[in-house]
């Protein structure tokens, strides 16, 4: 992968970390997620079980059933694949049709920040914006939490979604394998950085994994890729480790219109190369 992830992964595995994911919920039977979930919350069904789990119904009227169904599992494997040792917080705050009540979105914020979140992890998005999140949001980055959320999947500049607007947030496009910016991702001068959205293989219900595409899978990857930098840098505000991630991003394939893809695509192993040259180091000094 482009990632870097080998090179990344020989350094960091984001260890003690605690990685937010407020979705559809997840499998937590899944063979790669199972032992990795430290909690978890159900907002849409308030119960403590926050099972990504599918109605039968097609409860907006547009002719798809359950066509968010598995979205939760299929990100959660992202940020798993990208920082394997972190743990991760489970927030079902979206149903099966990936539709969901924004005060329940700041709830599951909240909630994060309680449990010991590091990252917050927000593939999701909205044209409206919600007030109430975004005082959610203020009050998780006060408290030194990163924030990611997807940019959407508009394919252009406008609209633009909430909360990837917020300036509390790292908001996230997409490219695929060779670094051309996805033809549906959105972009615009919010955009900070992109990775990989383009038929993303991931996790899925029942032991499964699947092909997914969107700019929720790319806020996956950064997301993971925060909980390995932060625990070399503790001191670090989400200015000073967005600023390693951007610095060190590879230059992005723009094609056609697309002009606000951020500082480029993620390179995870670039990213976290000063951390091996510090133990280096202190390895020859001894």
């Amino acid at each position: 992968m482009i990632l870097g992830l080998d090179q990344a992964h020989g350094i960091a595995g984001g260890g003690g970390m605690r990685v937010a994911i407020l979705d559809t919920g997840v499998d937590p039977n899944h063979p790669d997620l199972a032992g990795r979930i430290a909690a978890g919350w159900d907002f849409v069904d308030e119960d403590a079980d926050p099972t990504d789990q599918m109605d039968g119904l097609d409860n907006d009227g547009d002719g798809y059933v359950d066509e968010a169904y598995g979205h939760g599992t299929h990100v959660a494997g992202i940020v798993h694949l990208t920082a394997p040792d972190a743990q991760l917080l489970i927030g079902r705050v979206l149903d099966s049709e990936g539709h969901g009540d924004m005060l329940d979105v700041a709830r599951g914020i909240r909630w994060a920040v309680a449990n010991g979140a590091d990252v917050i992890n927000l593939s999701l998005g909205s044209l409206t914006k919600s007030d109430a999140v975004q005082v959610a949001l203020s009050e998780a980055s006060a408290a030194g939490v990163v924030i990611v959320a997807s940019a959407g999947n508009e394919g252009s500049d406008t609209p633009v979604e909430f909360p990837a607007s917020s300036h509390y947030v790292v908001a996230v496009g997409a490219v695929d394998g060779s670094d051309v910016a996805a033809p549906f991702t959105s972009y615009g001068d919010f955009v900070q950085l992109c990775a990989p959205g383009v038929l993303v293989r991931s996790t899925f219900p029942n032991a499964g994994y699947a092909l997914w595409s969107g700019t929720s899978m790319s806020a996956g990857f950064v997301s993971g890729g925060f909980a390995l930098l932060k625990p070399f840098h503790p001191d670090w505000g989400e200015k000073k480790l967005l600023d390693r991630l951007t610095a060190t991003a590879r230059r992005i394939s723009q094609v056609g219109y697309h002009s606000g893809l951020g500082a480029g695509a993620l390179d995870l192993g670039a990213a976290l190369s000063p951390e091996l040259l510090d133990s280096l180091k202190v390895h020859d000094t001894n």
